[in-house]
């Protein structure tokens, strides 16, 4: 008596349970057993697409692009030279800040209108020296429309200089320079606080706010801050 053919429904069924058991076989022992491709579904064992890296020299974003256009106004000279100036008033800051950094704190607290606790947290978040907080400080308090302290360290931190952002940021260099001096000054001992940030002025947007580096240091040379604590 010959046997039942399984009916064409049967057979799939067969098929496909068969190739559920040799897949979870292969997955249990680890082996690479030699699975038909035609009881496995398509793309089975493919790995997923990686998704794509995030281009490291993406496009600035559209504040970075405003202030890299607007700073192109100043010269490349004009733009280092206050860099050199600001970064020497960093160091000065920085150093009376070893020396004695809660008188430092308590100086900017009380020329900041805050606390020297308060300033110490926000240097500590935001991951810059005394220095480079005092150059932060008096830029934010001077930014029109007002931008913040966080964004000003994140784009000096994408390779946006000090001069190249106070030149975007439409501010006179000569001021930025003068103010960020006195506001030094406080911090070292060599001035007292007054609770009011060194003012800059706007370029007024001139089409080349570019007084070039000896104008600039001629016009801030008796603001330099002593080394003091």
């Amino acid at each position: 008596m010959g046997g039942q053919q399984p009916t064409p429904q049967l057979q799939g069924i067969l098929l496909r349970t068969a190739s559920s058991v040799l897949v979870l076989l292969a997955a249990h022992t680890g082996s690479a057993w030699p699975v038909c491709a035609a009881f496995l579904p398509p793309g089975f064992g493919e790995a997923a697409p990686a998704a794509s890296e995030p281009d490291a020299r993406a496009a600035p974003g559209p504040l970075e692009g405003m202030i890299r256009s607007r700073a192109a106004r100043a010269s490349v000279e004009t733009r280092a030279s206050v860099d050199a100036m600001l970064d020497a008033n960093v160091k000065r800051v920085d150093r009376a800040a070893a020396r004695a950094r809660s008188r430092v704190a308590g100086r900017l607290g009380a020329e900041f209108g805050s606390t020297a606790k308060a300033l110490s947290m926000e240097r500590s978040r935001l991951g810059v020296s005394w220095g480079e907080l005092v150059v932060v400080r008096t830029l934010a308090a001077n930014t029109q429309p007002r931008l913040s302290p966080e964004q000003l360290v994140a784009l000096h931190r994408d390779d946006v200089g000090w001069g190249l952002l106070a030149a975007g940021l439409g501010l006179d260099l000569a001021d930025v320079v003068s103010a960020v001096n006195a506001e030094a000054r406080v911090a070292t001992g060599a001035q007292r606080p007054d609770g009011k940030c060194a003012p800059i002025r706007n370029d007024g947007g001139r089409s080349a706010p570019d007084d070039g580096p000896r104008v600039i240091s001629a016009r801030t040379s008796s603001m330099e801050p002593a080394d003091r604590c």
